[in-house]
């Protein structure tokens, strides 16, 4: 009897004519379907199976105890962690406006605190906006009318300039960049994030 889990739960599902991994990964992605679910990551026996390895494993027959692991992430998880990053990047938009002020009080721990947030948050959202794309709905989020890659393909040297400014102590840069390239992009994201449904 093959042993399946998802997400970490053993699940009590029984096999009907699946013969091979593939065959169960494909019954297994039916279900999601319908439950507006995505599978995110699967391992084998322990050993996590990544794109490259997969259609060798697939044809793997299932013998006793093996070992399925299915890591599903459903719509709804991917929605209320796209509002949690709206709710996130709003809060940096308004952090932006205070950097001036700490660089000129001398607070430069504070700015520090801001742009490793930032970093941590752009990171996260652009985890979840991976896994966002196995849903139809959200696999077409625009910014600006642009899609998100295009988008961030043009934030991501803003955010590289901005290190080098601090890395510098270029304060007029710091605040420059701040103020009127990284803030008026977190807002656009914002109102993107917002309006989803």
């Amino acid at each position: 009897m093959m042993d399946l889990y998802i997400n970490g739960e053993k699940a009590d599902i029984s096999l009907e004519n699946e013969k091979t991994i593939g065959d169960v990964f494909k019954s297994f992605e039916i279900i999601c379907e319908e439950h507006n679910a995505a599978v995110i990551a699967i391992s084998v026996d322990g050993k996590e199976i990544d794109s490259d390895m997969f259609e060798k494993e697939a044809e793997k027959p299932i013998v006793e105890n093996t070992k399925l692991e299915f890591t599903v992430i459903t719509k709804n998880q991917i929605f209320d962690t796209l509002k949690q990053s709206a709710k996130d990047f709003k809060e940096l938009s308004n952090q932006m406006t205070e950097i001036p002020a700490a660089m000129q009080s001398g607070r430069s721990s504070d700015v520090h605190k801001i742009i490793i947030s930032l970093a941590d948050k752009i990171e996260a959202f652009c985890r979840t906006s991976s896994f966002a794309s196995l849903f139809e709905e959200y696999a077409k989020i625009k910014v600006e009318d642009r899609a998100l890659g295009e988008f961030f393909n043009d934030f991501l040297p803003i955010l590289s300039d901005f290190e080098n400014a601090l890395k510098t102590s270029d304060t007029v840069g710091i605040q420059d960049i701040a103020e009127y390239e990284i803030k008026p992009r977190l807002d656009s994201l914002t109102e993107t994030l917002e309006g989803l449904k």
